[in-house]
């Protein structure tokens, strides 16, 4: 009687690396080697006395059926076959594209993306189809939901107990999620926003968390945003919060994203502060949340309740061709003053007949930036950044050189301007080179200023006239 005795052959380099013995299959009396760690050998080898029947396993696929919400997304099939078979990848499902090579030898993986499905499109099916030179074929099942119409939801996930956080405290915590039903891969961005009371944008602690990359990014004073990782040592900073790195994460699950950030606020963040969250998915639809103030939160006082204030730092000389020196000043910091404040020079007792309008930009990420219209907003003459170089509105009835003139905290604009954040820095002052075409009669400028808590004066203020 010859008794049979089989063993598998695996793709484990070593026999060393077994981790058990052969046991005996009592019902056929066959001696097996044990299979290790989930393997999946390739062959089974049949030995009847001196000859040694190799058995092929057939090649396949995992896992053949795989699902994908309307967005789209991206994932792995794993191949399972001997060193020696190769295979192919097609599909006639042009939504299924392949991101790695379509085509190998042995075991291996294949990487391919599903496009989002076109907005009112029924639910869709596609297959990839794998050929092995062995003469198999195995499949692999996609299926991806309709489009949902439903925009992405914002959440804080700790909102502060009646609206407001304990004053006068600098650290806060914030955790926020954002979904939608059209699955991870279609939330586009999720953004997070502190800045003052009845003030959007601009001079700000805001900070922008991508999922599909896994990149963060927080803006900086100098128009610049800049990349940082969640979970690593550090801080992430700009002149209105610090954000601890390595306290803050973000994670992710099949139709969300959770972020949360353990944020300090600097000490040139003064007064009553927003808390602003939203998403923006792949459509470019945001969440409800957008705009709409998440809590307060006061870390510290305002220094004043005053108004910012402007004057005119040297007298204006006649000639028609000179350097404008303006002051801002405001007793909560030169940040608390609102952005695009107007300096605009006009020939009549009102500013209506302004040749020269120009508009400035006093807070990040656009400080210094300019933009000059006359005579009303339809007659847009061009914009750039004080200090640049060029002339805006050259040869017409008001030039400005831009090369000359200069916004700037230092009293001395040849100095660098000293931190923000050491002091509290209450001026800022704005050199306009300005050449006008005549002043006859007489030009009167005027301004616009208003702090963060809307404190000032919207409507045109004479300062100086010219001559």
């Amino acid at each position: 009687m010859i008794q049979t005795r089989p063993h598998k052959e695996y793709s484990t380099a070593s026999v060393a690396r077994f981790a058990g013995c052969c046991f005996l299959a009592a019902a056929t009396g066959l001696a097996l080697w044990p299979v290790l760690n989930g393997q999946t050998p390739s062959k089974e080898y049949i030995r009847l006395g001196s000859r040694v029947i190799a058995i092929e396993s057939p090649p396949g696929v995992s896992p053949t059926t795989q699902h994908f919400y309307g967005g789209g997304g991206n994932q792995t099939v794993t191949i399972s076959t001997d060193t020696s078979t190769s295979w192919t990848a097609t599909t006639s499902a042009t939504w299924i594209v392949f991101n790695s090579t379509s085509s190998g030898t042995g075991p291996g993986t294949l990487q391919y993306g599903v496009a989002a499905n076109a907005a009112g499109a029924a639910a869709r099916t596609g297959t990839i189809t794998f050929s092995f030179s062995s003469g198999q074929t195995a499949t692999v099942t996609v299926n991806e939901d309709a489009l949902s119409s439903a925009p992405p939801a914002m959440t804080l996930l700790n909102p502060p107990p009646n609206g407001a956080y304990p004053s006068l405290s600098t650290q806060q915590t914030f955790t926020f999620q954002a979904s939608s039903p059209n699955g991870l891969a279609y939330i586009n961005r999720m953004e997070f926003e502190i800045n003052n009371s009845l003030y959007v944008g601009g001079d700000d602690c805001h900070a922008i968390y991508y999922p599909s990359s896994n990149s963060f990014y927080l803006s900086a004073y100098n128009g610049f945003t800049y990349a940082y990782t969640l979970g690593s040592s550090g801080t992430a900073s700009n002149y209105h919060c610090i954000i601890n790195l390595s306290s803050s994460s973000a994670s992710t699950a099949d139709t969300s994203a959770t972020v949360t950030l353990v944020v300090s606020l600097q000490p040139s963040a003064v007064g009553t502060q927003n808390v602003y969250i939203s998403t923006t998915d792949s459509a470019g639809a945001q969440s409800a949340s957008t705009g709409v103030s998440q809590g307060t939160w006061l870390a510290y006082n305002e220094p004043t309740t005053s108004p910012p204030t402007i004057s005119m730092v040297n007298p204006v000389t006649t000639a028609t061709s000179q350097v404008l020196y303006f002051k801002f000043s405001d007793g909560n910091g030169f940040r608390y003053i609102d952005g695009n404040q107007t300096v605009m020079l006009a020939y009549d007792a009102g500013p209506n007949n302004a040749p020269c309008q120009l508009t400035i930009e006093l807070s990040g990420p656009q400080w210094g930036y300019v933009y000059q219209i006359v005579n009303g907003i339809s007659n847009y003459l061009g914009s750039g950044a004080l200090g640049s170089g060029g002339v805006i509105g050259a040869g017409g009835s008001c030039a400005l050189d831009l090369t000359n003139s200069k916004l700037h905290v230092n009293p001395n604009p040849a100095l660098p301007d000293p931190d923000p954040n050491a002091s509290l820095v209450m001026d800022t002052y704005l050199d306009l080179s300005v050449t006008v075409a005549s002043t006859t009669p007489p030009v009167n400028i005027y301004a616009v200023l208003v702090d963060r808590a809307g404190r000032g004066s919207p409507t045109p203020l004479q300062v100086a006239t010219w001559p």
